[in-house]
């Protein structure tokens, strides 16, 4: 299966892409986040973005702004709430 041919709302509706949950995945953002605040302030795109799980490390003192780009709807529907101002867009990147 090809990514023009997944099926990424059912995927994310299903609990396919639960893993992204795990540790060592939220371990990529945390090192991530620092690698940001390094060059903070600013704003954030977060390409491919899911369900915001990059958010959650952002610190409001180092991002002005966050945009989450993704191809579903169900997966942008469950950013997690945050003091940065949020704006998000279901696309292909």
């Amino acid at each position: 299966m090809t990514d023009a041919t997944r099926d990424w709302e059912q995927e994310h509706a299903s609990g396919k892409l639960d893993f992204l949950d795990r540790p060592h995945e939220q371990l990529r953002h945390a090192v991530i986040a620092c690698m940001i605040a390094q060059h903070a302030p600013g704003e954030v795109i977060d390409l491919g973005c899911g369900r915001g799980h990059q958010l959650l490390w952002l610190p409001p003192r180092d991002v002005t702004r966050y945009t989450g780009v993704d191809v579903s709807a169900t997966a942008l529907a469950a950013l997690p709430q945050s003091a940065i101002p949020v704006e998000t867009v279901v696309s292909t990147i």
